[in-house]
C-alpha cells in the first residue's frame, strides 16, 4: 500500500512539471524556435547568395546543428526554400523579399542570420570570418551577436578554414540569446499604436466620448491600463495624433500559442467603435510589422 502511494505521489508530479511547462505563462524558461538563415543585402536573392557560396549552405547546416545539440527545436530554411521553389510565391517576381515570407510562415520565434566570407591577403594568408546574429522575427529585435574568426593560413581551402570558423562558436552566444528571449517573456515585447483624425470626422484626442464625459485620450489610456501586457504603456503626441507603445505577451496567456497580431486588432476595434458611435465615427484599424495603425474616421466613409 505504501508503494502504492508513493508510485501515486510521482505520477501527480509528473502531471503537475507537465503543466508547469505551459507557454505563455511568463515564469521559467522558454526555449524558443529557431530558423537559421543566411545574411542578405536589400535586393539580393536568397538562393543565388547560398548556390554562390559554397561556405554558406555549410554555415548554416552547421549552426542549425548547434542549436539541435542544445536542445533547441529549429525550422530547417534549406527546406523550406526547396518546398517554396515551384510555388507562387518563389515564381512571383514582385515579391519584395520572399526569404522574410519563408521566414515568418516557419512560425521561428527567432531568425538567426548567418554572414561567411573568406579574405585572402596579397602574401595568400587566407581567413575566414563567421558572424552569427540572432533577431527576433516579430520586431526586429537584435538579441545576441557574436562574431569567429578561423586564423589567417595559407591555403586555397575555404571550406576547412569554414569549420574551423564555425567550430569555435561557444555557448556564449546560446546562453546569451536565451537570457534575452527569457527576458521578453517576462516583459512582453513593444507593440506601437498610431491613431489619427481624419479630416471629415469633427473629432480629436480632447472630444468627449462615450456617456461618461470622458474625453477620447482619457478613455483610450484606461482601455491601455487594462489590456497592456502588465499594465505598461505611454502616450505622446497631440490632439489630431496619438503615438503609444503598449506591451503584449510573446504568448498567449490562455493558448500557450505566439501571441497573434491580428487580434489585438480585433480587441481595439471592438474597443473604439462602439466608443466612436454617439460622435457618427468608426475606427479603421490595419496591422503594419509590429504596429497598429488607427484611423478615426466619418460613419460610412
Amino acid at each position: 500500500m505504501k508503494k502504492l502511494a508513493i508510485a501515486c505521489m510521482m505520477l501527480c508530479a509528473c502531471f503537475v512539471a507537465k503543466a508547469q511547462d505551459t507557454r505563455g505563462t511568463g515564469s521559467g524558461v522558454k526555449q524558443p524556435e529557431i530558423v537559421v538563415v543566411p545574411f542578405t543585402l536589400e535586393g539580393e536573392d536568397v538562393r543565388q547568395v547560398i548556390e554562390q557560396n559554397p561556405m554558406m549552405a555549410l554555415a548554416i547546416s552547421k549552426v542549425k546543428e548547434q542549436f539541435n545539440d542544445r536542445g533547441f527545436i529549429t525550422k530547417d530554411f534549406i527546406t523550406l526554400l526547396k518546398a517554396s521553389k515551384n510555388t507562387s510565391l518563389m515564381m512571383d517576381e514582385a515579391a519584395i523579399d520572399y526569404k522574410a515570407r519563408i521566414v515568418r510562415e516557419s512560425k521561428a520565434d527567432i531568425q538567426v542570420l548567418v554572414k561567411i566570407v573568406g579574405n585572402q591577403e596579397a602574401n595568400g594568408a587566407v581567413e575566414v570570418a563567421l558572424m552569427l546574429e540572432a533577431v527576433e522575427v516579430q520586431t526586429g529585435n537584435s538579441l545576441a551577436n557574436k562574431s569567429y574568426m578561423s586564423g589567417k593560413f595559407i591555403t586555397n581551402d575555404f571550406i576547412k578554414l569554414a569549420n574551423r570558423a564555425l567550430n569555435m562558436i561557444g555557448d556564449d552566444f546560446f546562453s546569451n540569446l536565451q537570457s534575452a528571449f527569457n527576458q521578453m517573456v517576462e516583459d512582453g515585447r513593444e507593440l506601437a499604436i498610431q491613431i489619427g483624425f481624419s479630416s471629415d470626422c469633427e473629432m480629436d484626442a480632447t472630444s468627449e466620448v462615450g456617456s461618461n464625459g470622458n474625453d477620447f485620450q482619457m478613455e483610450v489610456e484606461d482601455w491601455l491600463l487594462n489590456n497592456a501586457f502588465k499594465g505598461v504603456y505611454s502616450v505622446n503626441g497631440s490632439e489630431k495624433l496619438l503615438d503609444i507603445s503598449m506591451q503584449v505577451p510573446l504568448y498567449d496567456q490562455t493558448s500557450g500559442a505566439p501571441f497573434n497580431l491580428s487580434r489585438m486588432r480585433t480587441v481595439l476595434k471592438r474597443f473604439l467603435d462602439p466608443l466612436l458611435a454617439s460622435n457618427g465615427c468608426i475606427a479603421k484599424v490595419n496591422v503594419t510589422g509590429q504596429r497598429l495603425h488607427v484611423i478615426i474616421d466619418l460613419k460610412g466613409k
